[in-house]
């Protein structure tokens, strides 16, 4: 917050030749100035799994102090720059997150690894399916996680023990879940016929 790159370079993406400490320099990641003037990318889709990928909230959705408003991250809510400019220049979709892409979207405590929504969505477009129909593993993953968030704060409202970790852990989880966005035109299909 209050970073003045924060519009034009948050929700950037992270290049590999970052070290992994340290501040991030511009030479670090791929946001929107870094692409050609003239690009043109009909046709593209792109998934961003990476923090404020898609966007940023005003307000932060993982600090939670009873009584106390949560923390201001943004001046106002935006979407990022990255996926605005590729829709700009003729994307179909851009599919990232708003506020922090935590590791619960791939890994659940107590469940391990949770890949099969990424690979379903991935299957699914590489097989011609609408984009937004593609992604509803992500939605019925944010569904049931709020399902069982509501459950537990039930219980715990009827005077169930639940401890402060798993309750954490499956607030968090839902909060990551509901964070994936898709921007662009939901009924937008890769061209598979014409794929090699």
């Amino acid at each position: 917050a209050g970073h003045p790159a924060q519009t034009a370079a948050q929700g950037a993406l992270i290049c590999q030749d970052w070290p992994g400490f340290g501040a991030i320099a511009p030479e670090h990641y791929f946001s929107a100035g870094d692409l050609a003037g003239g690009a043109r990318l009909d046709g593209l889709v792109t998934f961003h799994f990476a923090c404020y990928g898609a966007g940023t909230p005003q307000q932060d959705r993982f600090v939670h102090e009873p009584g106390v408003a949560p923390p201001t991250i943004a001046p106002v809510p935006f979407l990022a720059a990255l996926p605005r400019a590729l829709l700009n220049r003729g994307a179909l979709a851009c599919i990232g997150h708003v506020e922090r892409a935590w590791g619960y979207s791939i890994a659940t405590p107590n469940a391990g690894a949770q890949l099969l929504p990424f690979e379903n969505a991935l299957g699914r477009m590489m097989t011609g399916q609408p984009i937004g129909s593609a992604l509803k593993d992500f939605y019925e993953r944010y569904a049931a996680l709020s399902v069982t968030l509501l459950t537990m704060l039930e219980d715990v409202g009827n005077g169930k023990n639940i401890a402060d970790y798993e309750l954490a852990a499956a607030w968090i989880g839902r909060n990551d879940a509901e964070g994936y966005l898709l921007l662009g035109d939901p009924a937008v299909r890769l061209r598979v016929t014409e794929m090699v």
